[in-house]
């Protein structure tokens, strides 16, 4: 069966970003994301389709993905993770990660983007 029980669930960013010094620096993170009926199949719907609230399963679906950053000036002591959308920090290196969340465990959230972008200032 597609979907889970889960209404939550953790995605680690898989590289590290080196500013190659310690600097001051704005983080952006920027994200898209759909929400799904997971179990909505097509060919499991029984009832006619003049009554289906709604034709691509996304009807009421309520979800989120957030973004969080922990930093180090020596790549082996980071600190506890922190929820951004922007920031300004200085440090050396950056770790991401998502947190992506629905309200109903029948749905479920795919990010299409998940980027961050960072700049000295």
């Amino acid at each position: 069966l597609l979907g889970s029980i889960n209404t939550s669930g953790t995605y680690t960013f898989a590289n590290t970003l080196d500013l190659s010094s310690s600097v001051h620096c704005r983080l952006q993170a920027s994200t898209t994301m759909d929400i799904f009926l997971a179990q909505d199949l097509i060919d499991l719907r029984t009832a006619n389709i003049n009554t289906w609230e709604d034709f691509d399963g996304t009807s009421g679906a309520v979800g989120n993905i957030e973004l969080y950053y922990r930093s180090s000036s020596d790549n082996s002591s980071y600190s506890a993770y922190k929820k951004f959308t922007s920031v300004e920090e200085k440090n050396r290196y950056f770790q991401f990660k998502a947190i992506f969340s629905t309200q109903d465990p029948a749905y479920s959230v795919r990010a299409s983007t998940m980027v961050v972008t960072a700049s000295t200032i």
